[in-house]
């Protein structure tokens, strides 16, 4: 059963009422049309175990036997991966148009991934307005090549170990071929061992994009055989050996011009990674992480993993610099957004470039770096362990499992799963923090017990969410940060004025009430901090501050614009400037941060006309 009618059912299978289609399609990132189509496709298969789901034009859909649904699902299983999310639609669709040298139809294109017309035309639409974007930050004119330039958007896309099991399952829906998500990785592990044989170090991200780039072509050729290269033995030796790996584990061949791009990769990474081993850069590495410690008292001087990886990016990243090479990454916005602490923390390098070598990185490479920082970050947090207490058949614990830690991607701990009885009548040897259980259970001393259904449904990942460590080295409480908002410093800007001019409207109001010392000397922090890095993010929230803990107290200052204004071609409708006092403080600024900054609730808190009200709608 495909993913996405999975989830349809999971979603129907713990609502005790109708669920809109609405509903479904705003959950699951598809059109209202789609969702028709896959209750369609789920009633004709369900129909010969006498299920069907009920539908009502104006409620919505409804299943009333869930417990023989569930128990149906659960022999079923998943067994076909199909891109589900706008992301993984987007790099299938970016790999199959880097690939397939043929015309295909939004009509073919919706059947392949069962999405309405509205949801591909608006995923093309993503994929033409990133190719331009491309294009134009391109400096030299074989770089706007569309091949070239889709293989280089691929390759920003997946940039991660992880990025290798979804290019994997891509490949084998793209290929139709299930047996190619092993050989992906297969050729993952080949390639770094080649590198290993040869006393060659290869950076991650070298590696993972040689990978990308293999994968590619082996898509390529499956589409349009016929195009091998007869002349593999002029290029350098190893790329003449990533051609037999392919050859090996996929049968297939790549032209004169693959092979041309992949050996210039190879040939770089080469001369890249000796380069490396010199550690060039190694003071202004111990000088970045020295700066951390000071500034946000986390010690990263014992992870030799991330500091081997630091000194590999700043050799390329030199490089780039001082090759007036201006990097672009798709992604800055969303890195940001995503990683707020980690991109504070980054900017400290960007200082330290600038002052000992009188180079600026822009905002792409700090979003490289940020990537680094947000890792290290996860190795400081601590897992929640968690003991899972249920009764449920194996493949449905499964399932369950599997959810749990895509949705709490190295924050959680799954120590063991016991029955309701052991749990009741046995002493619990294993440590936990908290026990997640299906069922009603008698609590036992201190536990911590959330209930949750057996399909977990995003009502119970919020519970859970609670008590899991999320991404700040301390647990903090958000709620406990609206204690820093005063109902003075609320201000709706009905006054035409540009962003600067708002910046130093609410610096003077916070002056004003005593927040800060000295106005002119705080605005001139604050402009200095936009002008490392914009705070502005890509949902139009903006989030001044400085980078020192200055302020005579931790507080923060509301706008909201009923006119938008825009900064550096960016829309603003929202500014909360922020002052900090204490670092306790700042680990609350930065989980406030990270909810503003991913929130899709812009409009309506722009129209919040109390401060009671904007902090219920975040």
């Amino acid at each position: 059963m495909k993913k996405r009618l999975l989830s349809i059912l999971t979603i129907l299978c713990n609502s005790n009422q109708f669920v809109s289609s609405d509903m479904l399609a705003k959950e699951l990132s598809v059109s209202t049309r789609t969702i028709r189509s896959d209750i369609s496709e789920i009633n004709s298969d369900f129909r010969k175990i006498g299920i069907c789901i009920e539908s009502n034009t104006k409620k919505g859909y409804f299943i009333e036997k869930k417990d023989e649904v569930i128990a149906y699902i659960g022999k079923l299983g998943v067994d076909q991966y199909m891109p589900i999310d706008p992301f993984e639609r987007r790099v299938y669709l970016l790999t199959f148009f880097a690939c397939v040298n043929q015309f295909s139809t939004i009509n073919e294109i919706c059947k392949t991934l069962y999405c309405a017309q509205t949801t591909i035309q608006n995923d093309v639409r993503y994929i033409k307005d990133l190719l331009l974007e491309y294009k134009k930050n391109s400096k030299h004119e074989e770089d706007k090549d569309y091949i070239y330039l889709f293989n280089e958007i691929v390759k920003s896309y997946l940039s991660t170990e992880e990025s290798i099991v979804l290019l994997s399952s891509i490949t084998g829906y793209i290929t139709n071929d299930v047996s190619v998500s092993k050989k992906v990785e297969d050729t993952y592990k080949d390639i770094y061992q080649l590198f290993a044989k040869n006393n060659l170090t290869i950076s991650n991200k070298n590696l993972i994009t040689i990978t990308v780039l293999c994968v590619l072509m082996v898509i390529r050729d499956k589409f349009n055989p016929g195009t091998s290269s007869n002349s593999v033995d002029r290029y350098h030796p190893l790329t003449k050996s990533v051609y037999e790996i392919i050859v090996k584990n996929f049968s297939a061949s790549f032209s004169n011009d693959d092979l041309r791009y992949i050996d210039k990769i190879i040939s770089n990474s080469i001369k890249s990674d000796d380069k490396i081993n010199s550690n060039l850069f190694e003071d202004d590495v111990k000088e970045f992480i020295s700066l951390i410690k000071d500034t946000y008292g986390l010690d990263f001087s014992l992870n030799s993993s991330f500091i081997e990886q630091i000194n590999y990016h700043i050799v390329y990243l030199m490089q780039r610099l001082n090759d007036d090479v201006d990097e672009f990454n798709p992604l800055t916005e969303e890195i940001k957004s995503k990683f707020y602490l980690a991109s504070e923390m980054s900017i400290l390098l960007k200082k330290i470039i600038h002052q000992n070598h009188g180079l600026n990185m822009n905002d792409s490479e700090i979003s490289y770096i940020t990537l680094h920082v947000a890792a290290a970050l996860e190795i400081i947090n601590i897992k929640t362990k968690i003991l899972i207490v249920s009764d449920l058949e194996n493949s449905n614990l499964r399932y369950l499992k599997i959810k749990l830690n895509n949705y709490f991607v190295g924050k959680i701990e799954i120590i063991n799963c016991v029955s309701k009885i052991y749990y009741e009548n046995e002493e619990i040897e294993d440590k936990y923090d908290i026990i997640l259980s299906t069922d009603l259970l008698k609590k036992k001393g201190d536990d911590i017990i959330v209930k949750i259904n057996p399909f977990v449904q995003q009502s119970d990942l919020n519970k859970i969410k609670r008590y899991v460590n999320f991404y700040s080295v301390n647990i903090v409480d958000l709620e406990s940060y609206f204690d820093y908002f005063d109902e003075r410093l609320f201000f709706t800007g009905e006054k035409e004025m540009n962003y600067y001019e708002a910046l130093y409207f609410l610096t003077q109001k916070m002056y004003e009430y005593g927040y800060f010392s000295d106005v002119e000397k705080y605005y001139q922090a604050i402009i200095e901090r936009e002008e490392a890095y914009s705070t502005i993010m890509s949902n139009g929230v903006a989030i001044p501050h400085t980078m020192l803990l200055d302020s005579n107290s931790t507080m923060s200052a509301v706008m909201v614009l009923k006119k938008p204004i825009y900064h550096l071609n960016r829309k603003i409708e929202v500014i909360v400037l922020n002052g900090i006092k204490s670092d306790e403080n700042l680990n609350k600024l930065y989980l406030l941060i990270e909810k503003l900054g991913t929130s899709k609730k812009t409009k309506l808190l722009a129209k919040s006309n109390s401060l009671s009200e904007f902090i219920f709608r975040i």
